[in-house]
């Protein structure tokens, strides 16, 4: 076990005389036996990061990860001094070059210039690649302790050099309190661990390709291996999501949603700062409410260009995932499985404030609305196959809707095909509770069915709409013993939802 009073480093007492009483530098993190001064003097500044009781270990261990990283070539923060001094451990560092992978990424979010977000994901894939490569893994690897130095803003036009008159980004790592080197070296579910604990703290915004990017770069794999990675990478990614509090007034977007809100908040007539972007999206005044209930409301905006945003704004909750990120995460489950959805274009949550959500608008309307005006024969089969289809990816994918009424599958009429075929864009929606189906699995495949059948106008289908939906459910030519159960089931979960909704209709009225 390494002793605290076994780090040979040069003693901290120069470094760090005075600080404890405040008599230099600035305290700019304190936590319980933990704490981090800023000093600078005459022109050098410098981290003295403390450790008590506790914790003095931890620091120790800190400084020595420090010097055998340094010794492998892993760009770490330079270690100035380290020892025992005024009851604690102390480690003094020279500032990491550049800023945090978090800071800059949001900034370069918030500009969408892909050119450096890609950059600074680079950055972050070689140091985490190099550290790896050297028998090491850091499990508390984060955007925050991922350091990004990038190429000098010229004075002549405000941008950036461009990646080939200027040196690429690089990144350095800090707080590698937590760094190990396991035996055998860094195995595949090492790796993914650390990577999914970076990814993990990425903003939502970063599209999929440049994580997938990041992945290949971050291991150097391609093929079998890659996906090998991704797998055990989600499946750590899940992990984290379902033991980490939700983020704290994070709010991502695309493009297009921070251009409607630009137009939506105007500038301040006294000359003070905008509001962001997570404070006007939760202002009721600077969006149409379209419906309120008791655990959200809906609301909608149009941008610059005429797109229209439907937004979902939640209370805060007491504890788990906010209501907006299961949105997120249903709505990323059935693209990924090919079923069509409303895309994503920005969300943000806050302890204290709540969440929300905000999807791309999907054109058409309501199936239910559809069929009531009425459609034509073959309008009709191109829906009961439409209708059919999207449920059978959902069953193969083994995921489920648990509100798959008419009313959340909206229906846009595109132009007929060369035969004189109608052809519809069919969009699923409202994925607040979609996800996996747990086992029995077939239940929710029924409840799905079930919910669609109950909310169909009767008089707008017949029987024959009702068989040519099956068939094209199991993809069977005629119904067989499986699909006519399948449809039993269908039939009496039915008429269960059909008894529920009319006890809550007379408990109404009474």
């Amino acid at each position: 076990m390494l002793s605290i009073d076994d780090v040979p480093f040069p003693g901290p007492s120069e470094w760090v005389t005075g600080l404890v009483e405040g008599h230099r530098g600035t305290l700019v993190q304190e936590k319980r036996n933990r704490s981090v001064w800023r000093v600078e003097e005459h022109g050098r500044v410098w981290f003295a990061k403390r450790g008590g009781r506790s914790k003095a270990r931890e620091v120790a261990r800190e400084a020595r990860w420090l010097e055998r990283l340094l010794a492998a070539d892993v760009a770490v923060s330079q270690l100035l001094a380290a020892g025992p001094y005024a009851g604690g451990f102390w480690v003094v560092t020279a500032p990491a070059p550049g800023s945090a992978l978090s800071e800059s990424l949001a900034a370069a979010l918030l500009a969408d210039d892909q050119r450096r977000i890609r950059g600074l994901l680079g950055a972050a894939a070689v140091v985490t690649r190099a550290l790896h490569e050297a028998g090491f893994r850091f499990p508390d690897l984060s955007a925050s302790h991922v350091f990004v130095e990038e190429s000098e803003v010229t004075e002549e036009t405000g941008e950036r050099g461009e990646c080939g008159e200027c040196d690429p980004p690089t990144a350095t790592l800090i707080d590698v309190a937590r760094v190990a080197a396991p035996l055998g070296g860094v195995g595949l579910r090492a790796r993914a661990e650390d990577l999914a604990a970076l990814l993990f703290s990425l903003p939502f915004g970063v599209e999929r390709g440049a994580r997938a990017r990041f992945l290949r770069d971050a291991t150097g794999w391609g093929g079998d291996d890659l996906r090998s990675v991704t797998r055990r990478l989600d499946a750590a990614v899940r992990h984290l999501a379902s033991r980490t509090r939700w983020r704290h007034e994070y709010a991502g977007a695309s493009k297009g949603v921070r251009d409607a809100l630009t137009a939506l908040r105007g500038d301040a007539a006294d000359g003070s700062p905008a509001p962001s972007l997570f404070t006007t999206l939760l202002d009721p005044t600077a969006t149409e409410i379209v419906r309120t209930l008791s655990d959200r409301e809906n609301r909608r905006f149009d941008g610059p260009d005429g797109t229209r945003y439907f937004m979902k704004t939640y209370p805060p909750v007491g504890g788990g995932f906010s209501p907006a990120m299961h949105e997120l995460r249903g709505i990323d489950r059935l693209s990924r499985a090919g079923i069509p959805v409303c895309r994503a274009e920005a969300y943000g949550e806050d302890v204290d404030e709540g969440s929300f959500v905000v999807v791309r608008g999907c054109p058409g309307e309501p199936l239910d609305d559809l069929l009531r005006r009425g459609v034509t024969l073959a309008e009709r089969r191109e829906l009961a196959r439409a209708t059919a289809e999207i449920l059978a990816r959902m069953r193969r994918a083994r995921l489920r809707h648990r509100d798959a009424y008419p009313c959340h599958f909206f229906v846009d009429r595109l132009s007929p095909a060369s035969d004189g075929t109608p052809r519809f864009d069919v969009r699923v929606i409202d994925l607040t509770r979609a996800g996996r189906a747990p086992h029995p699995r077939e239940r929710w495949y029924v409840k799905d069915a079930s919910q669609l059948w109950h909310g169909i106008p009767r008089d707008a289908i017949t029987r024959t709409d009702a068989v040519r939906w099956l068939r094209t459910y199991f993809g069977i030519p005629r119904l067989d013993f499986t699909a006519k159960r399948f449809a039993r089931r269908v039939i009496v979960k039915e008429a269960r939802i059909r008894r529920r909704q009319d006890r809550k209709a007379r408990a109404r009225s009474e």
